[in-house]
């Protein structure tokens, strides 16, 4: 076999080895990714503002504090929650849940993953659910939390563009017990000036909005919490042993007082949308950097395979004299 053979062999083996391994999005999949690559770029000429901190221009990153910041958040975390893959990821864990058109389905989320949530709500309009959307306004670090641009004016620009319909049924301030404790009677004002006030919920405590939440369960296939709001996760620590990604009822998991607790008493899973870099390792999406595909435990093997491959044909190309 001449050297020229040898390498086009070299060549057809490593792309066989490629496709057999790689992970490929679906046409149905590709086609939401670009939506989000679209309404993402859409957002970005609406409101971008810093390149240095949102690297993929996704409108979606905020600034690391301002008056309407609840906690501190992770700027990595933020970064990799703007992925277009996890929309595709919301319809896979979707179809793992059986879920079809017109099916209800319940999600609950601060605004400290705007990004996610939007994914979320997109993923749930490709699919056709039904979605009954309760937003708390407060936002950790570089989530929604710049003045004047939180998550109810981010997704009301991207209903303007037409990449989103959905429409929350009511909002909450967000924070501490969700009702804004601690900030100042000025940044509450501006937060409840934000939506009309036909969605604003005011005055209810704790126990109040996790009833309120917990009213909507029933009739509902599954229930989704993104971040970390207060209503959703509980008084006591339960909630923290809450496994990120999908959480079944039969786990016999206690998840607490919150919404989310309630849920799987009620026999409804939960889809826990928290401690984003386990649950991006968990689904094979990159934490760090952007890629067109999911990285799965088996592309690994297919780039040992392809290597070894490369190296025998290395090791036994006559152009190479060992001495």
């Amino acid at each position: 076999m001449t050297n020229y053979t040898r390498l086009i062999v070299l060549t057809v083996i490593i792309l066989i080895i490629f496709l057999l391994f790689h992970s490929t999005l679906s046409s149905k999949e590709t086609r939401l990714f670009r939506k989000i690559l679209s309404a993402q770029q859409f957002l970005w000429n609406s409101v971008g503002v810093d390149t240095e901190h949102d690297p993929y221009r996704s409108g979606f990153i905020g600034v690391e504090f301002s008056e309407i910041t609840t906690t501190l958040g992770s700027l990595p975390a933020k970064q990799c929650s703007t992925d277009p893959l996890w929309a595709v990821q919301f319809t896979r864990w979707f179809r793992e849940l059986n879920l079809t058109r017109g099916d209800k389905v319940l999600v609950s989320a601060s605004s400290s993953f705007p990004a996610m949530v939007y994914s979320c709500l997109a993923a749930c309009e490709e699919l056709g659910l039904e979605v009954t959307f309760m937003l708390s306004l407060g936002s950790s670090s570089w989530g929604a939390n710049r003045e004047g641009l939180n998550l109810a004016a981010m997704l009301d620009i991207l209903r303007r563009g037409g990449f989103l319909k959905t429409r929350p049924v009511f909002c909450t301030l967000g924070g501490t017990n969700e009702n804004a404790v601690g900030m100042d009677e000025e940044t509450k004002r501006i937060l409840q000036g934000s939506v009309s006030d036909d969605v604003m919920v005011k005055g209810l405590t704790l126990d109040e909005l996790v009833a309120l939440k917990s009213g909507y369960i029933a009739g509902s296939k599954l229930v989704v919490n993104i971040g970390g709001n207060a209503s959703s996760m509980g008084t006591d620590s339960m909630s923290l042993n809450l496994p990120a990604g999908i959480v079944y009822p039969s786990d016999n998991l206690d998840g607490g007082n919150g919404l989310a607790g309630n849920a799987l008493r009620a026999g409804v899973p939960v889809l826990h949308v928290l401690n984003l870099k386990g649950l991006s390792e968990k689904c094979g999406i990159d934490f760090a950097a952007r890629r067109s595909g999911f990285r799965r435990g088996r592309s690994i093997l297919g780039g040992l395979l392809a290597g070894g491959v490369f190296a025998f044909f290395m090791i036994t190309h006559k152009r190479w004299v060992y001495e």
